[in-house]
């Protein structure tokens, strides 16, 4: 389910414009629920919950905030591309309203 956000998706696009252009074959794209950006993503990936799954992502709501890291590995006319997905959630992230909840202090 995760392969299908549209994080996912925006992060594919800016490795094949790398391979295209000779850029990094290395990068991380976190996602993340922080600050007033935070807002909006954050109640697009919880309405899912709201419409038993038949809208959003249940994958990212289950993950809230994520790093994700990847490499492409070209040959040729081809690449093979590894993602890592790393997240760390508590009961404290889980409870924690956006905006507020999200700062480190």
């Amino acid at each position: 389910m995760l392969k299908q956000h549209s994080h996912v998706g925006a992060t594919r696009d800016i490795i094949l414009g790398n391979i295209a252009n000779g850029g990094e074959l290395k990068g991380v794209n976190p996602y993340r629920l922080g600050g007033i950006k935070g807002v909006g993503l954050y109640l697009k990936d919880y309405i899912t919950l709201a419409t038993g799954g038949l809208t959003g992502n249940l994958a990212v709501t289950y993950l809230g905030s994520y790093n994700l890291e990847w490499t492409a590995i070209t040959n040729g006319n081809s690449a093979t591309i590894i993602f890592s997905v790393n997240n760390t959630s508590t009961m404290q992230s889980a409870s924690r309203p956006p905006i507020l909840g999200y700062q480190q202090w």
